[in-house]
């Protein structure tokens, strides 16, 4: 949804869950992207969009259209920041609950996956309290990925957004620019809930600390052309 490059995680999640389009079908579809529609899936995508298949079987035509028809909708909602709506319609047109109840072995494993999946749309909510784009956010979640690969024995400093330190711990960790408007920031404030999500982002930040935690903020800030005093957090008090 957010790149039209990548071929690898298209494969990975055009029948996820389980939509009617098997290999037969991606071949077919990528065989015609690569004869009709210059190699390029932004291209095959604007295709199906306006139902100009080609030589496209239809049933193979049909089930991608639809398919592109979502990513479109998906599309709209990130370019208008709305994250948490854009999540909560994936796990709706995709039947996403019942979706994890049948590929779950036990009920324990079906609520664990729930509990991931509702960690995760906490994560949105900050984000969008933040005005994050959705490939920031991804970013983000890239960081824990590439975290989570590297040995913490290794001697260097790792840095690390608050939604990217989330399941990590260190023997030291330092918070930087814990004011008021960074921390919590300020579109936080009109958001019914965004306070509370920025203060529970803390307590992440806070909690990521095995022996030593140091918690720092500045006296000032240049923002935006202009040296303005810096108000400690009210977190800290």
């Amino acid at each position: 949804m957010n790149s039209t490059t990548d071929r690898i995680s298209l494969e990975r999640i055009i029948n996820v869950p389980k939509r009617g389009i098997g290999d037969k079908s991606y071949l077919a579809f990528m065989q015609w992207v690569q004869s009709d529609c210059e190699n390029s899936l932004q291209t095959a995508f604007d295709r199906l969009s306006t139902h100009d298949y080609g030589a496209l079987a239809p049933k193979t035509a049909r089930l991608f259209s639809d398919f592109v028809m979502l990513i479109y909708k998906w599309r709209k909602l990130a370019a208008q920041g709305r994250l948490v709506a854009l999540f909560d319609d994936i796990l709706t047109s995709l039947h996403f609950n019942l979706y994890l109840h049948e590929i779950s072995e036990d009920r324990n494993q079906e609520q664990e996956r729930q509990e991931n999946v509702q960690e995760l749309r906490g994560l949105l909510v900050s984000a969008e309290a933040q005005a994050q784009t959705l490939g920031e956010f991804l970013a983000d979640i890239a960081l824990v990925a590439d975290a989570d690969g590297e040995s913490r024995e290794r001697d260097a400093v790792t840095l690390l957004t608050l939604h990217a330190a989330k399941g990590l711990e260190f023997t030291t960790v330092f918070l930087t620019g814990v004011e008021e408007g960074l921390l919590p920031h300020s579109r936080s404030y009109d958001e019914p809930e965004g306070v509370a999500e920025e203060r529970r982002l803390m307590y992440v930040g806070i909690t990521r600390a095995k022996d030593y935690l140091y918690i720092t903020h500045a006296f000032r800030r240049n923002l935006f052309g202009s040296n303005q005093t810096a108000v400690p957090s009210q977190f800290l008090f």
